[in-house]
């Protein structure tokens, strides 16, 4: 049972596609446009996602990384410079109603938590997998991930993510 088309469209911004320092596929920015189906679909819509927390146990650390994303990230981007706050359960109440605009019903969220680990290495290996790290130009990118393993060596070594994953379920009669 199908309760969604979904139409994808691939966007070129430019004609120069995009690739990371850890040897991943050249991959294109795109855009999802996703389109109500029809009248008569009925079924059920289940959704994960992971809204990672930086390094809460070592406020230090965090500082610094949150001084090179706006040196580097913000700016690339043109973003305001804003530490975000850990994701929690108001937000994922709000996201999880979205399905009712769509004609869903007996909505249901569930909130798990779980914390990673990595070194300064893997870390940069862990951010050189994201599609708007991977699209700052690579010069910008290149230094920007050498200033974030080297600040991460300068605490100790270990950078720790705080995880907090929505799981987002709803029934279309």
């Amino acid at each position: 049972m199908l309760f969604l088309n979904i139409y994808i469209t691939l966007f070129y911004h430019t004609t120069k596609p995009y690739q990371s320092h850890v040897n991943l596929p050249l991959l294109p920015r795109s855009a999802v446009t996703i389109q109500p189906c029809l009248a008569g679909c009925s079924g059920v819509f289940a959704r994960f996602a992971n809204h990672p927390y930086r390094d809460k146990g070592n406020p230090g650390l965090s500082a610094e990384i949150d001084k090179l994303y706006s040196r580097y990230y913000c700016k690339y981007y043109g973003k305001d410079t804003k530490a975000g706050a850990e994701y929690n359960e108001e937000q994922a109440i709000q996201r999880a109603q979205i399905a009712e605009k769509y004609g869903f019903s007996d909505i249901r969220h569930a909130m798990f938590y779980r914390t990673r680990t990595f070194s300064a290495k893997e870390y940069i290996q862990l951010l050189g997998t994201y599609s708007d790290h991977i699209a700052i130009e690579e010069k910008i990118r290149t230094e920007f991930f050498a200033k974030i393993e080297e600040t991460i060596n300068q605490y100790g070594g270990k950078f720790t993510l705080y995880d907090t994953i929505d799981l987002q379920l709803a029934r279309k009669p």
